[in-house]
């Protein structure tokens, strides 16, 4: 009851801000990627208003239906996700938002169901950040303030399964001082498959419910300062899967932290924890850390950035015996580019990070590139790396159904080397089609390996003794047609992968396609419009993280957005052919489900 007040009154807070007259927006009922006159990089840098026009619940549920990547839900939408580039790894993209990384020490997972994409400003795709991470990176910039007037943005869906998504958010002008506030829900109760026996028919089986609330203060005291202040909370609990409608899991986070810039230079402190609860498991971490950057832009000739940052963690983990551990780790990057010539670019970035059981780990990223009319060309050479996280480190010995785990201190960090080329093609002015061949080399990957320990059998944490290597090619297509009030919008994407599926690429299916179409005009001077869109997802066929073999699948939605002046009115039908596909062993997941909604923005 308490919680619930606390909700309400957070919600009667944020409407008794709302201006209570409204204006015509002028952003365009559909948003795009920046196809007409952007550069080639234009596929893998997405603007806030190509994601919001999604009506995604979650950035999860975005990134399920975006090339770039793989996503693992453990459940239908609500459900704890995991996101990685092409399916390497386990899942363990980095997250930053705002320079900060928000993922569990834990395990490395990030909170992408409790990351609402209403809040979130451009967004840089796994792999292409600069970040040599892996299993990829995702870099998110917060959401602008408005310019000259406050607006309030109110969202309220719903669908069969009984899903349904509540947003809330008020954004005061950019100023000296602003504010933000912002209130997140998002339920799901559950599958509600019939599959012929297999799958008993109920919806107390993957059910979830997650709520995330935020507050913002921030401003420009003059043209060259800024600041920030906030705060974010989130709570969610997940139930069910094929095996069990009992099994449960918890989980809590918050992230506090302070910004400010002045000219070339920021400063950041943060104050970041998790709580998680399983079956088998109760795990904590508290985390304070602090970065500064300084970045200088030339004339026209180039840019050099560097950033350094601290962060100590304690991890609390009862799973059998009790471990409490702490540990600093420290890190420093530096990224350069420098134009050559008239179309050539040539850029470079390093990190190096440590802690006291790994006092060195490095990576990098060396690439030219050349642009100009209608083609571009580029190579890159990275070398990625990821740090063990608290779980392959401090886990302590425990048994998680018919195994018993435990981690260890001796891991050493995994790496990786990369060689890229890519080709892009302008077609006209109005779409771009580019080629990607990728080669990677995964070393020392880090797993749960079987070790006789006396007379049983543990699995432990431990680097792999084998290389393993795998081919990557991918295609995009990206087209943005206009004519009169007439608009049409596609996109396409195709993966294939060859080479040793085992270790990091064990995960990696053969083949993976991507495909959107939308199509739409405006009526009465462009007060209003009306789209009808189709989205597509195809996947072969993968072993999961568990070991599993997954059958491939094909998932298709279909959506239609009608709006008028500042109110949107969509109507989605997810997973039209209701197909009983798994990311992840043991869990379905979403349904066939109906969802129908509303998003109104309302301006001063």
């Amino acid at each position: 009851m308490t919680r619930a007040r606390g909700q309400a009154a957070f919600i009667m807070l944020v409407l008794a801000l709302t201006p209570t007259v409204s204006r015509a927006q002028a952003t365009d009922s559909l948003a795009v990627r920046p196809a007409s006159g952007a550069s080639f990089g234009a596929f893998d840098r997405l603007s806030r208003e190509y994601y919001l026009r999604r009506h995604a619940f979650s950035l999860d549920h975005f990134l399920e239906f975006e090339p770039g990547g793989f996503l693992v839900r453990l459940g239908p939408i609500g459900n704890d996700a995991l996101y990685s580039r092409w399916g390497i790894g386990r899942g363990r993209a980095l997250l930053r938002m705002n320079g900060i990384v928000v993922n569990d020490p834990q395990d490395d997972s990030a909170p992408l169901v409790h990351t609402p994409t209403s809040g979130l400003g451009t967004l840089s795709l796994a792999g292409e950040s600069g970040v040599p991470w892996i299993e990829g990176a995702l870099d998110i910039a917060g959401s602008p303030p408005p310019s000259g007037r406050p607006h309030t943005y109110l969202e309220l869906s719903k669908g069969s399964n009984d899903v349904r998504q509540r947003r809330v958010r008020f954004s005061s002008e950019a100023s000296t001082v602003g504010i933000d506030l912002a209130y997140d829900e998002v339920l799901d109760d559950g599958y509600a498959f019939d599959a012929s026996g297999d799958v008993p028919y109920t919806v107390d089986y993957g059910s979830a419910r997650s709520r995330q609330s935020t507050i913002v203060l921030r401003g420009d005291p003059d043209a060259a300062a800024s600041f920030e202040l906030g705060a974010r909370g989130f709570t969610s609990t997940t139930q069910g899967d094929l095996t069990s409608n009992v099994a449960e899991g918890r989980k809590s986070g918050h992230l506090v932290w302070v910004d400010a810039g002045v000219a070339e230079t920021r400063l950041a402190l943060y104050a970041r924890g998790y709580k998680s609860t399983a079956a088998d498991s109760l795990t904590e971490n508290e985390a304070v850390g602090a970065f500064a950057s300084w970045t200088r832009t030339g004339p026209a000739s180039g840019k050099i950035a560097m950033r350094a940052g601290v962060e100590a963690t304690d991890a609390f983990q009862d799973v059998g015996a009790i471990a409490d551990d702490h540990l600093v780790r420290a890190t420093f990057g530096l990224d350069a580019s420098r134009t050559v010539g008239e179309r050539g670019t040539v850029s470079a970035a390093a990190t190096v990070a440590g802690d006291e059981d790994t006092p060195f780990a490095w990576g990098a990223r060396a690439g030219a590139r050349r642009e100009g009319g209608r083609m571009a060309t580029g190579l890159s050479l990275a070398r990625s790396f990821r740090m063990p996280n608290f779980g392959e480190r401090y886990l302590p010995a425990h048994t998680s159904g018919a195994r018993t785990l435990a981690g260890t201190a001796e891991v050493d960090p995994e790496a990786a080397w990369e060689v890229a080329g890519d080709w892009g093609l302008r077609l006209g002015a109005s779409a771009l089609n580019r080629v990607r061949a990728s080669w990677i080399r995964s070393e020392g990957a880090i797993a749960f390996r079987p070790r006789a320990v006396g007379a049983e059998t543990w699995h432990v944490a431990g680097n792999a003794s084998d290389a393993s290597t795998m081919w990557f090619v991918e295609e995009r297509f990206s087209g943005d047609w206009k004519a009169s009030t007439l608009r049409i919008r596609a996109d396409a994407a195709g993966l294939y992968t060859s080479g040793d599926r085992t270790d990091a690429f064990a995960s990696v299916p053969r083949f993976q396609t991507n495909a959107s179409f939308m199509m739409g005009r405006e009526f009465f001077d462009a007060t209003s419009a009306l789209f009808v869109g189709l989205r597509f997802m195809s996947a072969d066929s993968r072993v999961d993280y568990d070991g599993n073999r997954l059958p491939n699948f094909q998932v298709l939605n279909v959506e239609i957005e009608g709006r008028l002046l500042d109110a949107r009115i969509y109507l989605q039908y997810l997973n039209v052919t209701d197909e009983q596909y798994r990311t992840q062993s043991d869990y379905l997941m979403t349904p066939g489900s109906l969802v129908y909604g509303i998003e109104w923005t309302l301006f001063d």
